[in-house]
């Protein structure tokens, strides 16, 4: 196969299973397209590209907007082919939706160390606190270990079980908390869109809560002892995991403080308002509105309220013009009021080395 000027086409449907592929992406993928029909477009993508496919995928079928991306397709052999894709939605307006993708074959002359991580969770996650070098990056992939789908209410991780990996969340809502014999739970810790749960190179235990998923999601995992290595042997990944662990430690402060002394609708106010600055800063708003399909035993849970409570809460904001909710999605009708009704000050949700 050469691989100059090599493009390809297939149509999958609106959950990523092949519906038809040409001769171009048949021998990209080096199947014939009978083989090909029915895989899951994922299931031919490198594991630690699959996540960041996952994201744009699921927001080209909710916004609609077609994306770029460069990764790998793992041929039979187990051959690693670069390749970049144009996706976008079928407009035929019938039925359910579809996707096509032309596919362009990089080739041999293109080199992973020419292209900056588009895909690693981990990567993304930590890139947040500052840049990192290619060797980092590289450093940061070889600790990748799976990705994996969850639903609203089951436990991701739990600290009895085996902690060897450490979980960034890729999309969804997911939150720490911590069990009573009871059956009660308080979540400690909310964890939203590209978020890596906390964690410390020197007590590679984890925090001894329970993750729980509080929306639909998908979470990938890495190995705590190969990040642990990472981080000793680069400087700059010892820093950023610091900065990330510094800033969960600022929120359970303010959450802390927020159980103690204010209202009920004070809390829920206040975490409105820190959920949408942590979406705003990640370009995951759309204005003031924002998807949180958070259920009220969950956020009764984070709130330390009961049901009763939270759906009061919720209800005098509505009636008092702060904000509308509707199936799963927030918009803040009066941003100011709602930040001056929470006394909410984002500050603490920035976290330097020099703070």
């Amino acid at each position: 196969m050469s691989d100059i000027a090599v493009f390809g086409h297939s149509l999958a449907d609106q959950n990523g299973h092949l519906l038809s592929v040409d001769q171009g992406f048949s021998e990209i993928l080096g199947l014939t397209p009978a083989a090909l029909a029915g895989k899951h477009i994922l299931d031919v993508t490198h594991d630690a590209d699959r996540a960041g496919n996952e994201i744009q995928l699921r927001r080209l079928l909710t916004e609609g907007t077609p994306f770029t991306i460069r990764k790998r397709y793992v041929r039979p052999d187990g051959s690693l082919v670069w390749v970049e894709n144009h996706v976008s939605l079928f407009p035929d307006g019938m039925g359910p939706q579809r996707l096509v993708a032309l596919t362009r074959l990089l080739g041999q002359a293109f080199k992973e160390a020419d292209h900056p991580d588009q895909a690693n969770p981990l990567v993304t996650a930590l890139r947040r606190w500052g840049p990192l070098t290619l060797e980092e990056e590289s450093a940061l992939r070889s600790t990748f270990l799976r990705t994996r789908s969850y639903e609203v209410g089951e436990e991701i991780s739990r600290p009895d079980q085996d902690r060897t990996a450490i979980c960034v969340v890729v999309d969804g809502y997911a939150g720490q908390a911590q069990l009573f014999a009871s059956g009660a739970r308080q979540f400690a810790s909310l964890l939203l869109y590209g978020d890596l749960e906390p964690f410390s190179v020197s007590d590679e235990r984890g925090t001894g809560h329970s993750l729980f998923g509080l929306t639909k999601g998908h979470a990938a995992f890495a190995s705590r002892t190969m990040l642990a290595q990472a981080a000793a042997t680069f400087p700059n990944i010892m820093r950023s995991l610091w900065l990330n662990a510094a800033a969960d430690a600022a929120r359970l402060r303010v959450w802390t403080s927020q159980l103690g002394r204010r209202s009920a609708i004070e809390r829920t106010a206040h975490l409105i308002c820190e959920v949408f600055h942590r979406l705003e800063t990640r370009n995951l708003t759309n204005g003031h509105e924002f998807s949180f399909p958070v259920n009220q035993d969950a956020l009764g849970d984070m709130l330390g309220l009961s049901t009763v409570h939270v759906n009061r809460s919720l209800t005098a904001l509505k009636k008092a013009n702060y904000i509308s909710w509707y199936r799963g999605r927030v918009h803040i009708d009066n941003l100011a009021g709602l930040t001056s009704l929470a006394e909410f000050d984002p500050s603490y949700l920035t976290v330097s080395l020099n703070a």
